[in-house]
């Protein structure tokens, strides 16, 4: 995994306003679900963002997993499977008290 974070300081503010950008980047490589490795699941790459503003009471934030939305499988064993998450967006918004 590689990831990159950059923030700026709002000079100025009581709150300590800060705006931030990141972005993650995420290489998997074959897996094998079963014991004897006849399973498996070729290697794969994620990317994923996140951008906001934080202070010292709060934190909001925007972001996107799977930009790409790759299609692959997140975990497997003894016949079941999960699929990874397709492509999604979102916010969150943090309170500290």
């Amino acid at each position: 995994m590689l990831a990159a974070q950059y923030t700026y300081d709002l000079t100025g503010s009581k709150q300590k306003l800060a705006l931030f950008a990141r972005g993650e980047y995420r290489y998997l490589d074959k897996y094998y679900f079963d014991f004897v490795n006849g399973l498996s699941q070729p290697s794969y790459s994620l990317f994923n963002a996140k951008a906001g503003v934080t202070s010292k009471s709060f934190e909001l934030n925007f972001w996107a997993r799977n930009i790409a939305d790759k299609k692959y499988i997140a975990y497997g064993s003894f016949g079941s499977f999960l699929l990874g998450s397709p492509r999604m967006y979102g916010t969150t918004l943090i309170a500290r008290f």
